[in-house]
């Protein structure tokens, strides 16, 4: 009777011949081929092509999947050549990439690759001595990058507001600086959105789909595209003013930001808040447009009405100040300013 590991081993070698190379390993794992000179033999093969083709994953931009197919190649023969070369050029490829990136002005990019390589267990000095350096750089940046508040709308709700041409959305978690942080199951650094001109685009830096698509690399923006971090989280971006390159994220899913804010708004040179539908901030109750905008560097708020400012009667327009307060005939709104 011909023995049924040889059956075993003939479906593992048709699915590692049509490069079919998870099915092959998962055979050969659940089988344990590995017991048997043949078994053996395949498994050496298919985790050598495991292994190259992590390589290539990773020499493509894909370091997750990369070092996936190395784990798998791994659990199937260990520490052979090819696996242990494979590992040494996957850390070697992630650090120079790494070190470009801080070379090119992107610290935050390079902390972002130094840490999955820590998730990996990978623990080289040069590793350490990198992320060192790149945080410091991006502690630099930090400090250079716009200003964030919170906006409080009496009777609609609460805005957290980022000035920078740049936020980071990732874990609300201690020690970690973002301009996004957001209560849910997300790496500490998640995703970037950078206003370009007019337009905005995202970076995705772990699992990210823009309507339902998994992007790899930095996407365009549109009015109402639904942004999706990790499993849970979903965000609507809205760029609902024609006038204004302001950009609001609104959420679908159930998750905040911290400190709690019921969306973001991303202002350029100015923010809209009124009755109307295309306002940054929809204020059905009011009966005119308030607006926030930028001048020499401060934030100023202007109204078709007289404003009080800080207890202070403005004939319509006024300049703001951390923490301020502002009220009109029919509105209320405050300031609170965030490190």
């Amino acid at each position: 009777m011909f023995q049924g590991w040889r059956l075993r081993l003939r479906e593992a070698e048709e699915a590692a011949d049509q490069g079919q190379l998870e099915e092959a390993c998962q055979l050969l794992l659940q089988s344990d081929l590995r017991q048997y000179l043949p078994g053996k033999r395949l498994s050496a093969r298919v985790a050598g092509e495991l292994a190259e083709r992590g390589r290539r994953r990773v020499i493509q931009g894909n370091l997750s999947a990369g070092w996936q197919d190395l784990q798998a190649a791994r659990s199937l023969a260990g520490d052979i050549s090819a696996v242990l070369a494979a590992r040494e050029e996957i850390v070697a490829l992630t650090l120079s990439e790494a070190e470009s990136q801080v070379e090119n002005g992107d610290p935050a990019r390079a902390i972002a690759l130094l840490e999955a390589l820590e998730r990996m267990l990978v623990q080289d000095e040069p590793l350490r001595w990198l992320k060192e350096v790149a945080r410091r750089l991006e502690s630099a940046r930090l400090a250079l990058r716009g200003r964030r508040f919170l906006l409080w709308v009496d009777g609609v709700g609460g805005y957290l507001v980022c000035l920078g041409n740049e936020v980071i959305l990732g874990q609300a978690c201690p020690g970690c600086r973002v301009e996004i942080p957001i209560q849910a199951d997300l790496s500490r650094r998640h995703a970037t959105i950078v206003r370009q001109g007019d337009g905005y685009v995202i970076e995705p830096w772990q699992a990210t789909r823009i309507n339902g698509q998994t992007i790899h690399g930095m996407t365009l923006l549109s009015d109402q595209d639904e942004i999706a971090l990790g499993q849970t989280v979903r965000l609507c971006f809205r760029q609902p003013h024609a006038l204004s390159a302001s950009a609001r994220l609104d959420f679908v899913s159930h998750h905040r930001t911290a400190p709690s804010a019921d969306g973001v708004l991303l202002m350029a040179e100015s923010c809209v808040l009124g009755p109307k539908w295309q306002n940054h901030v929809v204020c059905r109750d009011w009966q005119g447009d308030v607006v926030l905008y930028r001048r020499d560097g401060d934030l100023c708020c202007r109204a078709m009405e007289a404003i009080e400012i800080d207890g202070r009667l403005c004939d319509g327009r006024g300049q703001l100040h951390q923490n301020s307060h502002v009220t009109g005939s029919d509105f209320s709104m405050s300031l609170e300013e965030l490190p």
